[in-house]
């Protein structure tokens, strides 16, 4: 697992995302899907590069958040992750792993 670091409230990459991603239009695509995290997840981001233990020279990034309040809010703002995720990375969603740490208030 490699640690990526910034100096936001996001944790990324800079530099080795081109072996992840395809092309340099694929930054923009980063920097949406981390601003939807935020947006849909307030609170630290932490990214961190993840190589795949099954398939050889696949990598992808986990994003890892903590997410306060009701199960049903939590699970309906990661449905809806998911669904902007699909039209934001069009050619490579899998890419991409959402990690909630669920904190459920009663």
């Amino acid at each position: 697992m490699e640690e990526l670091t910034s100096a936001a409230s996001v944790r990324h990459a800079a530099g080795d995302d081109a072996a992840v991603l395809p092309s340099s239009n694929r930054f923009d695509e980063y920097g949406a899907v981390v601003a939807l995290t935020e947006r849909l997840f307030p609170g630290p981001v932490d990214v961190q590069r993840e190589q795949d233990p099954e398939i050889q020279g696949h990598s992808y990034f986990d994003l890892n958040v903590v997410a306060e309040g009701a199960l049903e809010d939590i699970l309906s703002r990661d449905t809806q992750w998911h669904r902007e995720l699909a039209r934001l990375a069009l050619h490579s969603p899998n890419i991409y792993c959402l990690n909630i740490d669920v904190q459920v208030s009663e």
